[in-house]
């Protein structure tokens, strides 16, 4: 009894415990805000994530490249210089140092820009048409028609496993998930997180995200989110989370 009772103890002292975050601050119709934090193995995660309904804005797929010329640092902040979007968040990190080649899927205006990578670990899609959003685990026998699509990993499911296929260690994130109401969420951590972590926080009944599915963006060095001051209700030099000057190749853009 008393070896069950300290195991009991050591399995609840090293879950995973989500944390409230705060309540959602509207930035403008459609378009949310919410700055909170989770628990991930003792240590605190904080993290800023955006909430986008797609029947009040518009999201689009950014391939680098194509957007900003070759003269250019291929980050989320020279897009920002350019494009009017409210907000932008890295899509997808590069194959090389120098330019923005993606590594995967990246379909934008039905328009193949680079084919899907099939023999990725856990790939997970992106899939935009007609404003609708679905995220799920890439496979050769299910490419649906999506006016856009980006590719990147790990697939997210509720029962994730990442003994099973993934490295698991703990690395500023950049996250994609579609909720119940068709609505993008896009949660960027400003510390190192597991995926475990995030699939117990996105998950839970505790967050009430409701979310669907969800999959990985990017990580570490590339991982990064930014609010425009092109909004009116923000301060200036807007809301930024991460590393928003690495350069990169697509990113998803809220308008």
């Amino acid at each position: 009894m008393i070896t069950r009772f300290f195991f009991s103890v050591f399995c609840i002292c090293t879950m995973t415990f989500v944390a409230q975050g705060q309540s959602w601050s509207s930035l403008r119709p459609g378009l949310e805000i919410e700055k909170g934090s989770f628990v991930d193995r003792g240590q605190r995660v904080s993290f800023v994530m955006l909430r986008c309904d797609t029947r009040k804005r518009q999201i689009r797929i950014v391939d680098m490249a194509r957007e900003l010329g070759s003269a250019s640092a291929f980050s989320l902040a020279a897009l920002n210089n350019k494009t009017k979007a409210l907000a932008l968040v890295n899509a997808g990190s590069t194959a090389s140092s120098n330019f923005p080649s993606p590594v995967g899927w990246l379909r934008i205006n039905g328009k193949d820009l680079s084919k899907p990578n099939f023999g990725a670990r856990q790939p997970g899609v992106l899939c935009i048409s007609n404003r609708q959003l679905s995220i799920f685990e890439l496979s050769s026998t299910r490419l649906p028609s999506c006016v856009d699509a980006v590719q990147r990993g790990p697939f997210l499911p509720r029962n994730f496993a990442p003994i099973h296929g993934f490295s698991d260690g703990a690395y500023r994130r950049t996250i994609a998930a579609v909720d119940g109401g068709n609505r993008l969420l896009l949660l960027v951590t400003n510390d190192p997180a597991s995926f475990s972590a995030i699939v117990s926080f996105l998950y839970s009944s505790q967050s009430g995200l409701d979310v669907q599915s969800a999959f990985g963006l990017d990580s570490a060095a590339s991982s990064g989110l930014l609010v425009s001051t092109a909004n009116p209700q923000l301060p200036d030099g807007g809301i930024a989370a991460g590393n928003t000057n690495q350069l990169i190749a697509s990113a998803i853009a809220i308008y």
